[in-house]
């Protein structure tokens, strides 16, 4: 899991362990200071591990693989049991509306440390020279970059946008605005990804001289455009190549150093024409089609059951993140032996690939994304004599990739069509947020499916004549506040209940303490309700706790 792919899904699960979190699966009482004792468990881990086992080669990998993987289980301890995200939210983040999104970057702050130390701590174990340590390090420090650069460059960008009250408040309420802005950035982020590699994976342009010459032949009798071939120095650590970008234009082909030192020129050639087989048979596209799939699926099926969220939410993310992580291996292990086949096609022989698996190795056995070597082998012999085979082989391929983009289509409409319907009502919400109750009102006529909410916060504003716009929304909050203060003294408890949660949307969050607390006390839950109230001293608190306790009273 320590390459590219392995730290990009080991940082996504650290978000979803945010999320999990969120739901409710965390420490209620914030414990911040063990967070950092825990950055000292894989450097302890890997002291005491070495003393146990001594010299032994093979304990001491497992143990450098144990190490390797210690960052997520060390940050959901520390994010459930220690209550970190809490901790942030409740106290940095809530300083100020606009550091809500820098907050995420604090709350992921602790994975990031642990993932450096893990690096150092594993570094430390390795048999190699103080020199080979340092290039080991400097090699997963690069590959942690791939996965913290560009989520903190999404943050810092909605951050940024959130600065604006008024856009932070459309990015958060209208989900419309959230999709386009993720498909821009994504956009983004695929177009500069190559440019972005080469830079942070001390990649520079392959050498001129006959394999250069080679490889540009071979790509041109393939019709194979890309911006660039690139030598990937990995200091000696990694055998392999890759093709990074969708557009040809900003495309780049990456071959390690070690992979040119191994493999003689006829090998780096067929594992050159593998590479394009991905390329040329969309294989990233299958792979980007199933992975929105899976998860828009799930999305809809969660908000099909229970539209808040929450523990359903929780339930469905879970068993889907483990149901696409089967799928991607079983699809990826298969697109593997489409390019080997790709590559026998457009040489005309597989033996220079067979022979550049027998050179490279990797064992007996089967991972994630792979088939082992023989199993490959295998595979490219029987292809050779059996037609049937490979176009058998295909047409399962095949139906895999048009169920993936029927799904993701299917799925997509039905996403889309869920956003555009409720960016009318979305939009009336963030009007309401703004203090702008008049635009509010223009904007809910002709809606006919206004959320209950929204429709009776629409209906006390008209029913009191106060339908304006206000300056701000502080101003807005003042305005909301008068109102609940009046409805409180004239006891007209539903009214108050409105123009509270009215001021709430306005940025007042003691009235959202206020009108839970007023919520509870009408349903009798007067111990809920006082609690709601604990330490707020605002005049409707206090109004509402004098009410709270002569209703209590007369029970």
């Amino acid at each position: 899991m320590n390459g590219p792919l392995g730290v990009v899904v080991q940082a996504l699960l650290a978000v979803l362990t945010l999320s999990v979190a969120e739901s409710g699966l965390e420490s209620e009482t914030p414990r911040p200071w063990i967070v950092p004792l825990l950055f000292l468990v894989p450097h302890a881990l890997a002291l005491a591990g070495r003393a146990a086992l001594g010299a032994r080669a093979r304990s001491l990998a497992r143990l450098r693989t144990l190490v390797a993987l210690s960052p997520f289980p060390l940050y959901i301890v520390a994010t459930v049991a220690c209550g970190w995200r809490l901790w942030v939210f409740e106290g940095l983040a809530a300083e100020a509306s606009s550091l809500a999104f820098f907050g995420v970057l604090v709350a992921l702050a602790p994975y990031a440390v642990l993932a450096v130390a893990a690096i150092d701590a594993a570094a430390r174990l390795s048999p190699a020279s103080p020199k080979g340590r340092r290039a080991l390090r400097s090699f997963q420090l690069r590959m942690l970059l791939l996965a913290a650069l560009p989520l903190a460059a999404f943050v810092i960008g909605v951050s940024l946008l959130s600065l604006s009250e008024r856009l932070r408040l459309e990015m958060e309420g209208v989900s419309l605005w959230g999709a386009l802005f993720f498909a821009v950035f994504l956009g983004l982020f695929l177009r500069g990804l190559p440019a972005f590699l080469r830079r942070i994976w001390a990649c520079e342009p392959l050498p001129a001289g006959p394999l250069r010459a080679r490889l540009e032949e071979l790509a041109r009798v393939a019709g194979f455009r890309y911006r660039e071939l690139c030598l990937w120095n990995t200091g000696g650590l990694m055998p392999n190549a890759m093709i990074a970008g969708v557009w040809p234009r900003s495309r780049v082909v990456l071959l390690t150093d070690v992979l040119l030192s191994i493999l003689d020129p006829e090998e780096v050639q067929a594992v050159f024409a593998h590479e394009m087989g991905h390329a040329k048979k969309g294989h990233a596209l299958l792979f980007l089609a199933m992975t929105c799939a899976t998860f828009m699926t799930a999305h809809l099926l969660a908000m099909a059951i229970d539209p808040s969220g929450g523990w359903v939410a929780l339930g469905v993310a879970v068993p889907t993140f483990i149901a696409w992580a089967v799928a991607f291996g079983w699809i990826s292990r298969r697109i593997e032996l489409d390019a080997d086949l790709y590559c026998h096609e457009l040489t005309g022989s597989s033996l220079a690939l067979q022979s550049a698996f027998a050179r490279l190795g990797g064992g007996e056995r089967s991972s994630w994304r792979h088939f082992s070597a023989p199993r490959r082998v295998a595979f490219l012999q029987r292809a050779a004599v059996d037609p049937t085979f490979v176009q058998a082989f295909r047409r399962r391929l095949r139906r895999v990739a048009v169920a993936s983009v029927t799904v993701f289509c299917v799925a997509g409409a039905l996403q889309a069509g869920t956003v555009l319907t409720a960016f009318p009502a979305e939009r009336v919400a963030v009007e309401l947020s703004l203090g702008r109750h008049a635009h509010a009102a223009a904007r809910a006529r002709g809606i006919g499916d206004l959320p209950e909410e929204s429709a009776r916060l629409l209906a006390t504003i008209t029913a009191a004549g106060a339908a304006i716009d206000h300056a701000d929304r502080a101003a807005a909050a003042a305005a909301c506040g008068q109102h609940a203060a009046r409805a409180l003294e004239e006891r007209e408890w539903a009214a108050a209940r409105d123009w509270l949660r009215l001021a709430e949307l306005a940025g007042n969050e003691s009235a959202g303490r206020c009108a839970l607390a007023l919520e509870l006390g009408r349903e009798e839950r007067w111990e809920d309700a006082r609690a709601a109230l604990e330490g707020d001293e605002s005049a409707p608190a206090r109004s509402i706790a004098r009410w709270l306790t002569r209703a209590a009273r007369s029970q």
